[in-house]
């Protein structure tokens, strides 16, 4: 049987870190703050990000998404995906990312997003993330 997880956070702003720091980003579920989904059963994970980002400079946006350690297992990114922020654009980016692999059982997974370059962003309105485990 598939589970799936619907995550978001609506109208706060949360800032993103610049190269080399991570943020992790934050949702809510059921009114409750939750970064991470517990994968309850092996198979196939999908995952989608919805991102809406103000920014002022110019840089990219760099997003990816992480198993969080587990035992001996040490914490592990799946890899990342990034989009440029154009400098002459409105100043808001909305950007959508997705990740489909290998669903390990017992395991967390949560997103994480950086800036490169000199561009300065906050995530803004309303960004969510939804994962499924099949």
């Amino acid at each position: 049987m598939a589970k799936f997880t619907f995550l978001h956070k609506s109208h706060k702003a949360q800032p993103i870190a610049a190269d080399p720091g991570w943020t992790d980003l934050t949702f809510k579920a059921n009114g409750i703050a939750r970064k991470r989904f517990y994968c309850d059963a092996g198979g196939t994970l999908e995952s989608q990000l919805y991102l809406p980002l103000a920014f002022k400079g110019e840089g990219l946006v760099r997003v990816r998404l992480v198993r969080d350690k587990q035992g001996k297992k040490p914490i592990d990114p799946t890899g990342y995906d990034e989009r440029a922020l154009v400098a002459d654009s409105d100043g808001f980016a909305r950007v959508r990312f997705f990740y489909r692999g290998v669903a390990e059982k017992g395991r967390r997974y949560y997103w994480q997003a950086q800036i490169l370059g000199d561009a300065k962003a906050t995530a803004t309105g309303t960004h969510y993330a939804e994962f499924w485990r099949k």
